[in-house]
């Protein structure tokens, strides 16, 4: 912690200033959180060099709903939702970024026959923030070939699929998604030949299939999911009706990890004619190991976990949610991104995570970082970013981390880390992009970041996660 010298008042000068100018740049939102009227009168705002309009189902904003603002936005355009009931089927045909930071409901209007979200082809949105209720299809991604990702959406009473995504051929990725009361699939990736992943899910009463990577062939992961209550149903074959997750002649590289399995019908993991062979090590079931039945087919289940990964509850898992994000941020948000200063001010980094605060952290950062080591109140000037290292394993892992950037290999080191250990070192790239590569096992993630930021990475046997902080 810096000593409390002769440099105080001008420390607190900036750091006064620094606070001044982040509060400033957030005067927009909190006339937005508070309803309080701004000198632009209009409700489309301006992020960056992109556009960002706003939903309103009550009028007073760009538009009504949600199909229209869509319809109507370009390529890099936010529309942000605020919070309501919207019965609609909104359709998505470019790379937009479409969320609800305080929540919306998406209502199919109980007639199961229609489409809350349906992405075409070559598009990739990201669309986070939604609850979708008595749709027959969920978010429909059949046949994409964009690099699409769903955030912290939850589906309820899909009378068909969650998410479908079959015979997609682009990269996706689904996070902190809620699955429940599904009649078919929750969700299905049948023969889909891009790389895709499934983390930090909640599967909760399918009658049929929880996860359907079925001749899938390109490479996919399902990591900290919670996976229960999976029974048979009458919409598909009976003889795979009821697996928690179908891996039935997949032929990509594929791994179940650090997840929960609950009271569903065998077989749990159905990998029969997979090749190669997936690996299910370092999972909870049921508070036990697997029984004769629970994985069949060419998987590795073995080195169950004793206790959860993390501490699931009846209903939802333990992690909380990533705040959705958009221009709008929560007033708690902008006082982390206050605490994140104060914690640099402390010879610290930032840890807080505020997923839809990234401008305004990025924005304090920054001013923090330049200013501050202005006036010399950061030791080192080095700039560099930190990776934090911790094993969610129960016993210690050995791994192995590499740094890449445009100019090579920057550090490799080896580490074993005991069961929750966790570790940090300051060797990131203070500038430009970087790739960072962990090898546990016979596992090899790799994550690549466009600019400097710091870096989690967690492991455990046989998987890790490698996500910016």
């Amino acid at each position: 912690m810096p000593s409390r010298d002769s440099d105080g008042p001008s420390r607190f000068a900036v750091v006064l200033a620094v606070l001044l100018l982040g509060l400033a740049a957030t005067a927009p939102v909190f006339a937005q959180e508070t309803g309080t009227e701004t000198a632009t009168s209009a409700s489309t705002e301006t992020a960056g060099d992109a556009s960002v309009v706003v939903v309103d189902d009550d009028g007073g904003a760009d538009y009504r709903t949600i199909s229209a603002a869509v319809a109507a936005a370009q390529p890099g355009t936010t529309v942000r939702v605020l919070k309501g009931n919207y019965t609609e089927a909104v359709v998505v045909n470019r790379s937009i970024t479409l969320v609800a930071p305080d929540g919306a409901l998406l209502y199919g209007g109980g007639d199961g026959v229609t489409t809350g979200i349906t992405i075409t082809e070559g598009a990739a949105p990201t669309i986070r923030g939604f609850t979708l209720v008595d749709y027959r299809i969920g978010v429909d991604a059949r046949g994409s070939s964009g690099a699409w990702s769903l955030q912290d959406v939850a589906i309820e009473g899909a009378d068909n699929v969650g998410v479908y995504a079959a015979a997609s051929t682009g990269d996706w990725s689904v996070s902190q998604l809620t699955v429940t009361n599904t009649t078919g699939v929750a969700v299905g990736a049948f023969k889909s030949s891009g790389n895709w992943s499934v983390t930090r899910a909640t599967v909760r009463n399918t009658r049929g299939v929880g996860i359907n990577a079925r001749f899938a062939s390109g490479n996919w992961r399902v990591r900290n999911a919670d996976v229960r209550n999976t029974t048979a149903g009458t919409t598909i074959p009976a003889n795979w009706s009821g697996t928690a997750i179908y891996a039935g002649n997949a032929s990509g590289n594929w791994t179940v990890g650090a997840s929960v399995f609950g009271n569903n019908d065998d077989p749990v993991i159905d990998a029969t004619n997979a090749d190669p062979a997936g690996n299910a090590t370092g999972n909870y079931w049921n508070g036990g190991v697997p029984t004769d039945g629970d994985c069949i087919g060419a998987v590795d289940c073995g080195d169950p976990l004793s206790t959860p990964p993390v501490d699931f509850g009846d209903n939802t898992p333990a992690y909380q949610p990533e705040a959705p994000g958009g221009s709008g941020l929560p007033l708690v948000q902008v006082a982390a991104g206050i605490v994140g200063v104060l914690v640099l001010l402390g010879g610290g980094y930032l840890v807080t995570q505020t997923v839809g605060a990234d401008t305004l952290v990025a924005t304090l950062e920054g001013l923090v970082g330049s200013l501050l080591a202005a006036v010399g109140v950061l030791d080192g000037g080095g700039g560099n970013r930190i990776i934090a290292l911790s094993n969610e394993d129960q016993a210690s892992v050995t791994c192995r981390v590499q740094c890449r950037t445009n100019d090579g290999v920057q550090f490799q080191y080896d580490l074993t880390l005991a069961s929750g250990e966790q570790r940090e070192a300051p060797e990131l790239p203070a500038s430009g992009p970087f790739e960072i590569t962990v090898q546990v096992g016979d596992v090899d993630v790799t994550e690549t970041f466009e600019s400097a930021t710091d870096v989690i990475v967690r492991v455990v046997s046989n998987d890790a996660e490698v996500v910016a902080a």
